[in-house]
């Protein structure tokens, strides 16, 4: 499946940043595949996901040990997660957190077959205030500068959920356009103060801070496709975006 979802269609580049979706396989595997294709994924991933269930610290990082997926142990880059909690004072040590959330494990499978000895840094992100969060991806995005090629940071997110095919579309519209413009603020306003169901938000908020920090000049869309593509019925989806973030390199 993997092979399936992943074929390049280009030759990877080193990235600063990806976006890339987390619904089931089936669903979005095809985006977030031609997303993480079209990087070169590094020895070390930082990912940043959402908190769907509301357990453990709001900013919680995994800062030691492996996570098993069925393509064997992906190691957690402790001496990174170190200088992360030692930079960030938002972030803790927290393992609740990531217990019943699929956001970042799901992507694994994605890193490990590009690279299968990559190592990550999960950090799972619950709802927050503008400044908080971009005061995050800024104090990571000076902590990770110069280390494109070394650490690339990921974002995981879904977007519009449980409407219909055009309507998802309306409301995600402004939300990509502040992503492409790599506008932290202006996707956490939009977002926000209209309700609208991207669950990834506080993370790619995180992500798109960082990035500038890290010199990112450009996000380029990978693509925009909703679960109504797979079940044929268009009248209640879940919306799904990917993103590539580079610098000037």
């Amino acid at each position: 499946m993997l092979e399936r979802l992943c074929a390049r269609a280009a030759p990877p580049e080193k990235a600063v940043g990806a976006i890339a979706p987390h619904a089931g396989y089936v669903f979005s595997g095809g985006l977030a595949g031609a997303v993480w294709s079209r990087v070169v994924v590094p020895r070390t991933v930082l990912l940043l996901g959402p908190n769907h269930t509301g357990m453990g610290a709001p900013f919680a990082v995994w800062d030691r040990g492996a996570w098993l997926t069925p393509l064997g142990a992906v190691e957690v880059d402790a001496a990174l997660a170190e200088e992360i909690l030692d930079t960030v004072p938002l972030l803790e040590r927290d393992y609740r957190a990531h217990t019943a959330e699929h956001s970042i494990e799901v992507h694994l499978p994605f890193l490990q077959h590009f690279n299968p000895d990559v190592k990550i840094v999960p950090v799972c992100i619950s709802h927050a205030g503008k400044d908080e969060l971009i005061g995050m991806g800024e104090e990571l995005g000076s902590l990770l500068a110069g280390r494109t090629g070394e650490v690339l940071v990921g974002a995981s997110t879904d977007m519009t959920h449980f409407r219909p095919a055009e309507t998802a579309a309306r409301l995600d519209a402004p939300a990509l356009e502040a992503v492409a413009a790599l506008d932290a603020e202006g996707l956490y306003d939009y977002v926000v103060g209209n309700r609208v169901s991207m669950c990834g938000v506080m993370p790619v908020t995180v992500l798109l801070a960082a990035a500038v920090r890290m010199g990112a000049e450009r996000a380029e869309n990978v693509g925009y496709t909703h679960s109504g593509m797979v079940t044929g019925d268009h009248s209640d989806v879940v919306a799904y975006a990917g993103f590539v973030i580079r610098g000037g390199e």
